[in-house]
């Protein structure tokens, strides 16, 4: 419960320890980074952050982390990690460059709201678990994977934002998430994905995209007045017990073999 500003280099750095670090308010406009943890496993809990544009709140290296009910504003990276395995739930995140940021860590990201950050989080490598998160306003991707052996995407809401979910030569479980009018609600680009169950209205451009060899499954997802439902280029994959409705095209391929099979598609103008 105390106040930390002014601090030249970091307020708070961790190394080999576990510290409870709790309700404290960090307005630090000179610090390279606010909370700095290597091969640490802290508790970061119920904590205020105040950063400067493209200012790092929370690197942590080798750690894992509990990260809970902080709020974050502004910033560049809020929470970036590297080869760590944090649980980062139910924090507030607002303005960032990127929320939650990770490269070969295994997440489990869960409950947080993250608004007006122009990638919502970003993971290269790991195998991250993202469930029940709110993401808003993302002019990049809400949620960006790259080269994941494994990934699980679930409960989720996404709206408002350029891209929901993008994913490069990753392998990923996309199940029961919301999303609303985004430009790409799922953009799968290489790599395998399984989409299921999934609502999508009114994306602008279209609800699925698979291109460039990407494969995997779409299938029992309710697709909804989206330009493209479902677009498919340099693509085959499954499309199967899917419901469309509304928009210009339900299924369109290009330069690509997709297995279509016992899908409902209804008031498309294409």
């Amino acid at each position: 419960s105390v106040h930390i500003s002014g601090c030249k280099t970091y307020a708070i750095a961790i190394a080999s320890a576990a510290p409870i670090i709790h309700k404290n308010h960090f307005s630090n406009p000179r610090a390279s980074t606010v909370i700095y943890s290597k091969s640490a496993s802290p508790e970061i809990i119920d904590n205020h952050l105040e950063l400067t544009k493209s200012q790092p709140g929370i690197i942590l290296i080798s750690s894992d982390a509990h990260i809970a009910k902080n709020r974050f504003q502004g910033g560049g990276n809020a929470i970036s990690c590297r080869a760590s395995s944090p649980k980062i739930e139910n924090n507030e995140f607002t303005g960032a460059d990127i929320a939650i940021s990770g490269l070969q860590s295994d997440f489990v990201i869960t409950g947080n709201r993250i608004s007006d950050s122009p990638t919502g989080i970003y993971v290269d490598g790991g195998q991250p678990t993202i469930r029940s998160n709110h993401i808003h306003n993302s002019s990049v991707a809400a949620i960006s994977l790259w080269d994941s052996p494994q990934g699980t995407i679930s409960e989720n809401i996404i709206e408002l934002s350029k891209i929901g979910v993008y994913r490069k030569a990753a392998n990923l479980t996309i199940d029961r998430n919301q999303f609303q009018e985004n430009d790409y609600a799922i953009y799968i680009k290489e790599g395998a994905a399984q989409i299921r169950r999934n609502v999508l209205n009114k994306s602008v451009e279209a609800g699925i995209a698979f291109w460039a060899g990407a494969a995997g499954e779409v299938r029992d997802n309710d697709i909804r007045d989206s330009r493209y439902s479902i677009y498919t280029q340099n693509a085959s994959p499954a499309i199967r017990q899917n419901r469309i409705s509304g928009g210009e095209y339900g299924i369109r391929s290009q330069s690509a073999s997709p297995k279509i099979v016992s899908n409902q598609i209804s008031g498309v103008s294409e």
